[in-house]
């Protein structure tokens, strides 16, 4: 099992967040800065342990615009939460983020691991192509999850003993909308035997 999941979304999560996508559309259309190339993508440096920047992902997102609080003040996370988790969500999840990337965007090298946990994202472009690229801490191999046409969600684990790695392009516009289990990720890996283990966990909930 790989420790990133790349899965179809629920009609019933899509009928939640398509009238938020579609309001926020309407509202970005226009926005159309430099477009930033898969070369220039493929040409970042390969992070270090020692990197500033490796908690700073959402502010690299250069082109992208955050919408998370008009989804927090509009009740988008409950509802989402309540779809893909079920009741009593919150107490253990936190919507974390409501993003929109114009076509050509990079978000750099990051792990967020002064907030781990296991984070889901769901994730729309017309017609995809978008690259979630990360480093697995065990094998140290670079890998690519490519984001299909339409909706997909994508779960990956947020971790701080041996943090998780990752940068992300679009050629096309793109919406990621997601939530993070609050949880003590490096115990569970140890109560699990396996972040693979941890993540099936997460899955069948």
């Amino acid at each position: 099992m790989s420790l990133i999941t790349l899965e179809d979304v629920d009609q019933d999560v899509i009928d939640i967040v398509k009238p938020y996508v579609k309001n926020y559309i309407s509202r970005v259309k226009g926005y159309c800065p430099p477009k930033e190339t898969l070369e220039e993508f493929n040409a970042q440096p390969l992070p270090s342990e020692t990197s500033e920047e490796r908690y700073k992902g959402f502010v690299h997102g250069r082109k992208a615009i955050q919408f998370s609080e008009e989804m927090r003040a509009d009740g988008a996370f409950e509802k989402l939460g309540e779809a893909l988790i079920g009741d009593g969500w919150e107490d253990s999840y936190l919507g974390v983020n409501g993003l929109f990337y114009p076509a050509g965007s990079i978000m750099l090298w990051h792990t967020n691991s002064d907030q781990p946990g296991i984070n889901r994202y769901i994730n729309f472009s017309a017609r995809g192509g978008g690259i979630f690229r990360y480093i697995d801490p065990f094998t140290k191999e670079v890998v690519e999850s490519r984001d299909k046409a339409g909706w997909n969600i994508r779960t990956f684990p947020v971790l701080k003993k041996t943090p998780l790695w990752h940068t992300v392009y679009t050629p096309e516009p793109r919406f990621a909308i997601g939530l993070r289990e609050l949880c003590d990720i490096d115990t569970l890996w140890e109560e699990y035997g396996s972040i693979e283990s941890v993540l099936a966990r997460n899955n069948k909930r």
